[in-house]
């Protein structure tokens, strides 16, 4: 396992990246739509996106140990 350590990071870092463009991608939405409704939920997916995100990423980090 430690010769897939590096690739590992590799994934992992590609998957926060997506998961970064994802949340900035919905948070323009949000500034960008002026109905109420749409922008909070916008801007609610893009928290939950992130947060989301954050949790699996770290969850990687920790069970593979990079």
């Amino acid at each position: 396992m430690p010769q897939f350590t590096e690739d590992f990071a590799l994934l992992i870092d590609a998957y926060e990246a997506g998961i970064r463009a994802a949340t900035d991608m919905q948070l323009n939405v949000a500034r960008v739509i002026d109905v109420e409704p749409v922008r909070s939920l916008a801007a609610t997916c893009a928290d939950m996106t992130r947060d989301i995100g954050a949790t699996q990423v770290s969850s990687a980090r920790w069970l593979l140990d990079v």
